[in-house]
């Protein structure tokens, strides 16, 4: 059946149901309700659980717009389309009432449409996970006579995750799909204000890799740092 839109949804989901169990985790679908909005799944490994919700971004708007033009240009602020998956996802995650991690899990299968004119990570490379997660980059300088001293990156402006905010949300994971569907490592970036942080030892198949915020003089700062299993 070709691709579509309405389809992503659902082949994000089984394929990061897919990749869970590759890695040897207990996977529940979990049934939707009618009194509230539940997330996709329930993940099991060791004892230890967290619980998934899965987004597919759609369609730029810009792009709709500019379908069937003879041409046009196309602005995508940096981290705007991870703020907004963070925001669809509140509804599932922050009802959910459990003391265990939960994550956000964006699988982008845009780029696998027939003529879709982005290049994989659109949208969602470091950077734009940082400023979708953080905020915008921040440098704050200071002259003292005849010598300039600066501090940052610091967590910026249109910051989603702090520290008394989305604080449910433990990590923002990007699971990474090759051109015929194959299987890839997640990229797991994790929220240094979560409730309940998501421990390292989840996703560490060979290629998936974590990351947290950089620390200077005690501070955060917007940078990320790779992290193995501590």
């Amino acid at each position: 059946m070709p691709l579509s839109m309405k389809s992503l949804q659902a082949r994000a989901e089984d394929l990061f149901g897919d990749a869970c169990t590759l890695r040897g985790y207990g996977v529940e679908k979990l049934s939707t309700r009618q009194d509230a909005k539940t997330p996709d799944f329930q993940i099991c490994s060791q004892g230890e659980e967290l619980i998934a919700e899965v987004k597919s971004p759609g369609l730029e708007p810009q792009i709709q717009q500019l379908m069937g033009s003879s041409s046009g240009s196309l602005r995508l602020k940096p981290g705007k389309r991870v703020r907004d998956l963070i925001r669809d996802s509140e509804d599932q995650l922050a009802a959910w009432a459990s003391g265990v991690p939960k994550i956000l899990v964006i699988c982008d299968l845009r780029p696998l449409l027939p003529e879709y004119p982005m290049y994989p990570l659109y949208g969602f490379n470091d950077g734009d996970l940082a400023a979708g997660m953080f905020g915008e980059i921040i440098f704050r300088c200071r002259v003292y006579d005849d010598h300039l001293v600066h501090n940052g990156p610091e967590l910026g402006g249109n910051r989603t995750l702090r520290s008394n905010h989305y604080t449910h949300i433990s990590a923002v994971a990007l699971h990474l799909v090759g051109r015929e569907f194959q299987l890839g490592p997640f990229r797991v970036y994790h929220n240094p204000f979560a409730t309940h942080p998501l421990p390292p030892e989840w996703f560490q198949r060979s290629g998936d890799l974590h990351f947290g915020l950089a620390k200077e003089n005690g501070e955060f700062v917007l940078r990320w740092e790779e992290r193995g299993v501590m």
